[in-house]
């Protein structure tokens, strides 16, 4: 690619990234009141699905080093607080009524999906 062209920004990742983040203020990213509620970095209903009683789950992050996650509910798997509670709680809400419809389709399905070439969104 020329140096004069800009990158296709649908396909950038890790610190090509950068100039297009904002800081964070200490405010709910959406409403803008004070964050005072952290949101799990992936559902908590799909975490209490893969937990294993026995051995629990392992959390990855960049590089080699893994970490035991204690419980779904753990802070491990959870962002620092970004949103504030009426936001993570209520204001969310349809969206996560809609991807809970979406994991338990997954979820009851894998063996038709893994065989599949698409998804029908329907």
């Amino acid at each position: 690619m020329p140096h004069d062209e800009a990158p296709d920004q649908r396909y950038l990742s890790g610190d090509a990234l950068k100039p297009y983040q904002v800081p964070f203020d200490g405010n709910c990213w959406w409403c803008g009141a004070t964050a005072d509620s952290r949101e799990h970095k992936f559902k908590r209903t799909d975490l209490t699905r893969m937990w294993d009683d026995e051995d629990g789950l392992m959390w990855g992050s960049r590089g080699p080093r893994l970490t035991k996650v204690r419980s779904p509910r753990s802070q491990v798997a959870k962002f620092a607080a970004n949103l504030c509670q009426r936001c993570n709680n209520e204001r969310s809400q349809p969206f996560d009524v809609a991807y809970d419809k979406f994991a338990e389709y997954v979820w009851n399905n894998t063996d038709l999906l893994w065989r599949s070439r698409h998804l029908d969104w329907r």
